[in-house]
């Protein structure tokens, strides 16, 4: 997966895709908006079954 993600996000970029090294607004396609969701899944299961641990300790935090 070659994505470029840049430093600095808009509003648009954040939901929509991404910008690469050239400054260019790359889109998500179908593919990651389903990684996307599994990984969000993921996380919630894992908070549900140990609320104890935190959010930076499951990596959702940067």
């Amino acid at each position: 997966n070659s994505m470029g993600i840049a430093h600095s996000y808009t509003l648009e970029t954040s939901l929509f895709g991404w910008k690469n090294e050239e400054g260019n607004i790359k889109h998500f396609n179908e593919e990651d908006y389903q990684h996307l969701a599994n990984s969000l899944l993921q996380s919630l299961f894992i908070l549900e079954a140990s609320p104890s641990k935190t959010m930076k300790e499951l990596g959702v935090t940067k």
